[in-house]
This record gives structure tokens, sequence and C-alpha cells, in this order.
């Protein structure tokens, strides 16, 4: 007996929403979660919102500091 297939909800999609956007899924869970993102306006504006967060992170300026400085920050 097959098992039926996942039900990709707002809620699943929430908690993964990061992970999706940084590009960490793969597979099956990214297909259902984008297909979800198409059908579901709540969710594809919060996915719209992540994108613009991510890039206006990457449009920030790179901290000018010793690298050795920038590793005890991370440790």
């Amino acid at each position: 007996m097959s098992r039926p297939p996942e039900t990709t909800t707002c809620e699943v999609v929430e908690a993964a929403l990061e992970a999706y956007v940084d590009g960490d899924l793969s597979g099956e869970r990214r297909r259902r979660l984008g297909e979800h993102l198409l059908a579901c306006p709540a969710c594809r504006r919060q996915h719209e919102l992540a994108e613009e967060i991510l890039r206006e992170l990457r449009s920030l300026p790179r901290p000018d500091a010793p690298p050795a400085l920038i590793r005890r920050i991370l440790d």
C-alpha cells in the first residue's frame, strides 16, 4: 500500500522558507514548497519578502576587519 502524498501547508512553508530561500532544500521537498508558493498568495508574499531581505543583506558592505578578529567573533 502506498502512502498518501504529504500535504504542504502554510505552516510547513513558514518553517522551511529560510532554507528554501537560501537554496538549502532540494528534490521533492523544494518542488512541493515551490508548488505551494505558486498556489498560495499569502506564502508567496512571505517568500517575496524573504527574497527582498536577502538581497538587501547581500548588498550591505562587507566589514573591513582583520581576518583574525572575524574568526574570533565567529568562533
